[in-house]
């Protein structure tokens, strides 16, 4: 799906996308997909420890703080 959106929005690049989720294919998906960053959210089906075992680039408890690990 994400190789999709890119095509349809002429993203050529994944490093330049950015994937959150919160369960395992939505992490798997933005690593298959060579995303940039690979964010899981805790505010929905997993818990941090579960995340964690997928290897997410980060893991947050609040969907607001993707803002601050795009503007890094």
């Amino acid at each position: 799906m994400i190789q999709k959106m890119m095509l349809e929005g002429g993203i050529e690049k994944p490093k330049s996308v950015v994937k959150v989720g919160d369960t395992e294919v939505d992490i798997r998906e933005g690593q298959n997909a060579g995303c940039r960053y690979v964010i899981g959210v805790t505010t929905g089906t997993f818990s941090r420890k579960e995340l964690e075992s997928y290897n997410p680039t980060h893991i947050i408890g609040d969907i607001a703080q993707v803002i601050d690990i795009i503007n890094k």
